[in-house]
């Protein structure tokens, strides 16, 4: 059983309890009086290390505020990020794997599972890059060389062509993200590459 929020036409949000999804419609649990058949609803729930959210309309209310969905047309996913993410200025260098050239931004913040950074280069969700950059610290630093993908790109205000951008690391081995993540906690303790 998974507990979700669930919001009504009306704005008004609850914690529900998802019992069943099945192929053609989610069964939920909902306090009474729960949404009338017909109703638009939104749903998020968590699983496995994501959010899910969708918006459908339910086709059927049961006794004891059980209330069946239609199945959604579209379901987003957001993944949750459960490590620590840490202030961090130095240079970032990247390549686009669909372009030539290599190109310098400056990191931002960083976690075991991604950076944010900023740059002269607009790129795109779900571009594949190469990033490389050295994160040094009062100790030994950590040598970062890495795929990530781009999960979101924003310009920034007033910035002519100055994006904002979030990747996510996608070949750093488990023992080396546990390396970043120290970092990230300000625990380092070796100076190798990544």
């Amino acid at each position: 059983m998974r507990s979700g929020k669930h919001s009504t036409d009306g704005g008004q949000s609850i914690t529900v309890q998802v019992l069943e999804i099945e192929s053609r419609f989610i069964k939920l649990e909902v306090p009474e009086p729960g949404p009338a058949v017909g109703e638009r609803v939104e749903l998020e729930f968590h699983l496995g290390g994501n959010l899910f959210h969708l918006d459908t309309e339910v086709s059927r209310v049961g006794e004891g505020g059980l209330v069946w969905l239609h199945k959604p047309e579209s379901i987003t996913k957001k993944r949750i990020r459960n490590s620590s993410r840490t202030d961090t200025h130095t240079q970032v260098h990247f390549t686009v794997w669909t372009e030539v050239g290599r190109f310098q931004g400056e990191l931002l913040d960083i976690s075991e599972d991604g950076l944010r950074m900023l740059a002269y280069h607009r790129l795109n969700n779900l571009d594949l890059i190469n990033v490389d950059l050295f994160l040094a610290s009062a100790g030994p630093g950590v040598r970062i060389n890495t795929q990530a993908t781009v999960i979101w790109s924003n310009q920034v205000e007033d910035g002519k062509n100055l994006f904002e951008t979030g990747v996510q690391f996608q070949t750093l081995p488990p023992d080396i993200r546990a390396r970043l993540n120290d970092y990230a906690a300000g625990t380092s303790q070796d100076d190798q590459e990544i």
